[in-house]
């Protein structure tokens, strides 16, 4: 139940943070969503990277 209430404070904290600071909450969106593409393309480029050394 503790953790249920704390990942809700923090929602909350986020929501209010995100409305008091559009701008922010928007920008650090952002750079979560590229570093979040960026791991994906480098476990992609590893996938990549085996399958052609599969292929040859």
């Amino acid at each position: 139940m503790k953790n249920v209430k704390l990942s809700n404070g923090v929602e909350m904290a986020i929501l209010g943070f995100g409305v008091q600071n559009r701008f922010y909450y928007l920008r650090i969106s952002r750079i979560l969503d590229l570093i979040f593409f960026l791991i994906c393309d480098i476990i992609n480029y590893e996938r990549r990277c085996l399958w052609l050394k599969k292929v040859n």
